[in-house]
């Protein structure tokens, strides 16, 4: 958590430095909040639906996955809120309330977006796949910044959105489609043998 709040100071220190004004956060904090919110839930479900059009990705994701099961596997839930709350605001205040910002004053509001969001991805590179899917969440943030200026429901929607992910994985791995390739202690896996003859038989561990 304080990794992400230092980015929040980082962001605010270059906002400071570029003079770039970013209060009030949001005109209405109530539609914001309810419409973060919305956003996250929108968000996820949808990456549910993709990984279920695409197995493949699901292996392909599998290995990241587990990297944050083992990072988070002590952590409460209110831990857990913490923590998805800090990155909603620290990140949020450097990726679009600065670095976004600040491209956008110098090269415009669509280079501004891809600098940002390559940015963003980069910094979340576990994986080749995973950096696209974090590219392609970067580019939906900055351009619902870009036309509405709302901070807020930034923060909101991508701490909401940490938050769902994180409890999933933790606690309903099985929720991502790929329950058949996940090795935990709480759901036990599933693995899919196939004969010769292209016939798939499932044993239950």
């Amino acid at each position: 958590m304080s990794f992400e709040l230092g980015l929040g100071l980082l962001g605010l220190a270059g906002l400071m430095w570029a003079g770039i004004q970013i209060l009030p956060l949001s005109p209405d904090w109530v539609n914001s909040a309810l419409g973060g919110t919305s956003a996250a839930a929108a968000t996820y479900l949808t990456w549910l639906v993709v990984m279920r059009i695409f197995p493949t990705l699901q292996r392909e994701l599998l290995p990241s996955l587990e990297q944050f099961r083992a990072l988070f596997a002590r952590s409460k839930l209110w831990q857990i809120s913490l923590i998805s709350a800090a990155a909603g605001v620290g990140e949020e205040l450097l990726f679009r309330g600065f670095i976004q910002s600040f491209a956008s004053q110098h090269w415009g509001t669509g280079y501004a977006i891809a600098i940002a969001s390559l940015i963003f991805a980069a910094g979340h590179a576990l994986s080749l796949t995973y950096f696209m899917i974090t590219l392609v969440m970067g580019l939906a943030f900055g351009w619902v910044y870009a036309q509405n200026g709302d901070l807020l429901l930034l923060m909101v929607w991508h701490g909401v959105y940490d938050f769902i992910a994180i409890t999933v994985i933790l606690h309903r791995p099985r929720w991502l489609l790929a329950g058949y390739l996940w090795q935990g202690p709480s759901e036990p896996a599933i693995k899919t043998d196939t004969d010769p003859r292209g016939t798939n038989e499932k044993t239950r561990q």
